[in-house]
């Protein structure tokens, strides 16, 4: 029952572990160190980077169990801690990844954001010295006048350097809340494309011989999806995770499962839409989803192609200007924001209140609904509006009989078709 005794008994006297030194409960895993240990009858395990830190984590747990404390997560003892205690900006950046942002869908530009601030102030930098006011603000600053960042892009920033702060709070009392510099938004001017200006584009692809990139722009313009929802796949630390696949399109339902804010959404193709798909449906390189063919590093080429080749295109021109687009024209031809919310699949109703100011407009007409009453008749329409079909809801999403046919116009047109000489919008 005793080490002496068991070291006795083994094959030409080879020392155990415990023997050597070496612990029993933590052993490598990956590129790092797993460590388990039981009390009590409860089993606990921890992934750290190096065996000490193993070691380390589990005699505090034992201690903190014999208290009655509960157990430190060994998230919270990565490199640059101290018996589970974050204590410079390095390890507090790699601490708010693993545990806030990697699991989120869009945490991709907060982890970025974190990572430029760290390599700005420096990693080994204490939380103390890093979450001053005096420092913030240096970086604020530098951000404007160096980087030339625009209000919404530094409150990007400082959201981030927020949550940081926030998480840096439970490791190190000493630091203090102060109103950080938050940036006036500026709105400036909501890009779409016109009709023109998408005619224009899509005439120089085809002159090119680009087709298929006529197929992908309409189908962002007239779904009004992202690119990545567009996308087959999404490559994530290595991992391909499946995005628009062929069975998420069932006749003209497309469902857009994976989607920024984590909230599907199923929207109705227009003729052109089904039409592109049926184009893509035919190519050899689609046999999991329609644009299972498109590289981002290819797209980027395209992209830069047409800037150059058309005098317009500046830099608020980008792909993305698609889905501005989409929601700009429901908007334009009179479908409600409450509607328009559920077609983008935006989270907040402010944020489809950016094409507020879009929305035709005829005063004329609301005085006459105010003085209706008088004349015991129904209010009358507006003479400038037409009549718009809009989109009605059926278990929650529009009805495809319902969807007006293109955006380039309301009536009855034949579908977008590329190869042809004339082009109907």
């Amino acid at each position: 029952g005793s080490w002496p005794t068991l070291l006795a008994i083994l094959p030409n006297g080879v020392a155990t572990n415990r023997e050597r030194g070496i612990s029993m409960t933590t052993y490598p895993r990956g590129t790092g160190f797993e460590t388990k240990f039981m009390v009590g009858g409860v089993r606990y395990s921890g992934h750290h980077q190096t065996r000490e830190d193993g070691e380390a984590w589990e005699l505090e747990s034992r201690a903190r169990l014999k208290k009655g404390q509960p157990v430190i997560p060994a998230d919270e003892t990565a490199t640059g801690s101290r018996a589970g205690k974050v204590t410079d900006l390095g390890a507090l950046v790699e601490h708010c990844t693993k545990i806030r942002w990697a699991s989120q869908k869009a945490g991709f530009t907060a982890i970025k954001n974190a990572e430029l601030f760290r390599d700005w102030a420096g990693p080994k930098l204490s939380l103390p010295e890093a979450f001053t006011a005096a420092k913030i603000d240096e970086y604020v600053l530098w951000r404007k006048t160096e980087k030339k960042n625009s209000g919404d892009t530094l409150n990007r920033h400082i959201s981030a350097i927020s949550v940081l702060r926030a998480t840096a709070r439970k490791f190190d009392d000493r630091i203090t809340l102060f109103e950080l510099p938050w940036q006036p938004s500026n709105p400036g001017r909501l890009r779409f494309y016109t009709e023109e200006e998408e005619t224009e584009m899509f005439g120089t692809l085809l002159t090119w011989g680009m087709a298929e990139y006529v197929d992908l722009f309409t189908f962002l313009t007239d779904t009004g999806a992202r690119l990545e929802e567009a996308e087959t796949y999404a490559v994530r630390k290595g991992d391909k995770f499946p995005k628009l696949l062929w069975g998420d399109i069932r006749g003209t339902a497309i469902t857009f499962e994976d989607t920024k804010t984590g909230l599907p959404r199923t929207v109705y193709a227009t003729p052109r839409v089904m039409a592109a798909l049926a184009r893509m449906k035919a190519r050899p390189d689609t046999p999991h989803g329609p644009f299972e063919w498109v590289r981002r590093r290819r797209l980027r080429d395209v992209w830069d192609d047409l800037r150059g080749q058309i005098a317009w295109m500046g830099r608020d021109t980008v792909v993305h200007t698609f889905r501005h687009t989409c929601a700009s024209r429901l908007v334009q031809r009179g479908v409600d924001l409450y509607r328009v919310m559920r077609w983008m699949g935006h989270k907040d109703i402010n944020t489809t209140m950016r094409y507020a100011k879009l929305r035709p407009m005829d005063m004329e007409a609301l005085a006459r609904v105010l003085s209706s009453h008088e004349k015991k008749e129904e209010p009358c329409k507006p003479s400038s509006e037409p009549s718009l079909p809009l989109p009605s809801y059926s278990a929650g999403y529009p009805l495809s009989s319902d969807i007006p046919v293109g955006f380039g116009s309301w009536g009855p047109q034949s579908p977008l078709t590329p190869f042809s000489s004339s082009w109907e919008h």
